[in-house]
């Protein structure tokens, strides 16, 4: 399911490296900064890079020796 979300994905990363995404968590939780980008949705934005960092990275590579033996396509 990549090819549905990586072409038009790939134009939302911002020139940080990070990827916005608005929170939808209620405010009952306390704030604090992490030092992650985006203030108040630093959590989920986080979340969204390391998902588009594993994805963008299955999409950008070959699989090697032990992923075909494996039965890795």
């Amino acid at each position: 399911m990549l090819f549905l979300f990586y072409p038009r994905g790939r134009f939302a990363q911002l020139e940080d490296g990070s990827w916005y995404v608005k929170t939808r968590a209620l405010g009952f939780q306390p704030y604090f900064d992490n030092g992650f980008p985006h203030g108040v949705d630093q959590w989920i934005s986080g979340a969204a890079t390391g998902w588009a960092t594993m994805a963008l990275t299955l999409a950008s590579t070959t699989p090697g020796p032990a992923a075909a033996s494996a039965g890795v396509q």
